[in-house]
């Protein structure tokens, strides 16, 4: 199986994140996701792997959404998408 690149967007605290990351499964990459926000926010999200299991948009393909809570209580909406990303694509700057 080949790694797909996953993209994030999350909504939390009044902003808006993104994050990307190569995985093999959607379940290896919302651990690589958990670990990477728990990181960066300082404030751990409130779910082990086994508890943010996305749900699949109704009527799309490769596109999923979960919400849940961090430590503090606040909201935390999650969108992710099964991108496909070309060669010649490049990293922004």
């Amino acid at each position: 199986m080949t790694d797909s690149t996953f993209t994030f967007v999350t909504d939390r605290a009044g902003g808006t994140y993104l994050y990307q990351c190569h995985a093999q499964s959607l379940s290896e990459a919302v651990l690589s996701y958990i670990e990477h926000e728990n990181a960066r926010s300082g404030v751990p999200l409130d779910v082990d792997e086994d508890d943010l299991d996305p749900v699949q948009i109704q009527g799309m393909r490769a596109v999923w959404c979960r919400s849940c809570l961090d430590q503090c209580e606040t909201l935390v909406l999650i969108n992710i998408i099964r991108t496909q990303i070309e060669p010649h694509d490049t990293v922004g700057k």
